[in-house]
């Protein structure tokens, strides 16, 4: 059994980068013994399950100055003690730029298999001392991985390009935990999953949502994430546009159950300003639910339900568009093709990499 090194971005919280993890572990674990290094002591949403698999290996940032001149070092003197003489065949950072750090001290640890895994679209609006950091560690990753993944052809290209070492590989969900309906009656349950923050755009969602909800008195939204600070920018924002709260705007637990939510929504806003793929579109696909998307988001996360507008057209126009297509005539919902998202087939991918074999699919 091959015995792998996962690297979080930081803890194992409830997340698009941690499901994606989450979804390789339990794909794989029949194949491979699985590891995770987090760099939190807090203990998250998936650490009571990643238990199963295996142990969790800490590395804490701290939150100073002095931290963050001598991180290289404490991740690199970290990474190098937990691989040196503990017989890991692989490692597979999911840790950004910081990726780089990690295979460095792979390499010199013996690690014969070192993969980089790229799941956001880097912002290169940065300043020039930044440009030459990300260029550091660009180059750090390109040396010492011997694989570079990415869940989209746009999330390769912001951080290293395409090279001989890089490959697609779509974000894998388990199909069977999501169940479609396809022949159901469409309401006007309107649902989005993701992180409160800037990036995914909730703000604009309820400008959206506000519009439809004037004309349509039985049209809901249910906005599934976290973040308590932004939440309240949220709620703020919704009240000023006529929105209540328990009446037509509701806020979930993020810990719930997912699938559930999605199998109760019909259509799902998703109006983020970058994306390095989307895995709730995904989700939301195989469960039936249609989805109205900035064009920001890659091309790839459409499995045949996603429609897609410019943010430039603002709330207004968002709110005309949907209803026009919710309107139309020809209103049966076509089955998405979901198999390039299917864990059981990338799990074989997977095990390909970890064994340091295969041709990329």
């Amino acid at each position: 059994m091959n015995k792998v090194l996962m690297v979080s971005c930081e803890g194992l919280g409830h997340g698009g980068v941690q499901d994606v993890i989450m979804n390789i572990v339990r794909g794989g674990s029949d194949k491979q013994h699985f590891d995770i290094l987090v760099f939190t002591n807090e203990k998250r949403y998936y650490d009571e399950e990643f238990s199963q698999y295996g142990k969790i290996l800490r590395l804490p940032h701290r939150q100073t100055l002095i931290d963050y001149y001598f991180r290289f070092f404490r991740i690199f003197l970290g990474t190098y003690k937990l691989l040196k003489g503990n017989d890991y065949n692989a490692i597979h950072c999911h840790n950004g730029w910081e990726s780089g750090i990690c295979l460095l001290a792979a390499r010199l640890a013996g690690v014969n298999i070192r993969i980089a895994h790229f799941h956001e679209i880097f912002d290169n609006r940065t300043n020039p001392l930044k440009k030459l950091y990300n260029k550091f560690y660009g180059r750090l990753i390109q040396k010492n991985a011997t694989k570079i993944i990415a869940c989209s052809e746009r999330s390769l290209d912001s951080f290293v390009g395409s090279s001989a070492k890089s490959e697609i590989i779509m974000n894998p969900i388990p199909l069977d935990r999501f169940k479609a309906d396809f022949s159901r009656k469409r309401r006007l349950d309107f649902i989005h999953v993701g992180r409160f923050c800037d990036t995914k755009n909730q703000l604009f969602i309820v400008e959206v949502f506000s519009h439809i909800a004037k004309k349509h008195s039985d049209a809901t939204l249910s906005l599934v994430g976290f973040n308590d600070d932004y939440k309240q920018k949220i709620i703020l924002s919704a009240e000023s546009l006529g929105l209540k709260i328990g009446k037509n705007l509701f806020f979930p637990p993020s810990d719930g159950n997912i699938a559930e939510y999605f199998a109760n929504a019909d259509y799902m806003i998703f109006p983020s300003l970058r994306e390095g793929l989307g895995i709730a579109l995904i989700e939301a696909q195989a469960s039936g639910v249609e989805c109205f998307v900035s064009d920001t988001v890659p091309q790839e996360a459409n499995a045949g339900l996603c429609t897609f507008y410019s943010l430039n057209d603002g709330s207004q126009r968002w709110a005309e568009y949907i209803e026009d297509y919710i309107s139309g005539s020809d209103r049966t919902v076509k089955e998405p093709d979901m198999s390039r998202f299917d864990l059981k087939i990338i799990s074989k991918r997977y095990d390909e990499i970890y064994s340091g074999r295969g041709k990329a699919l």
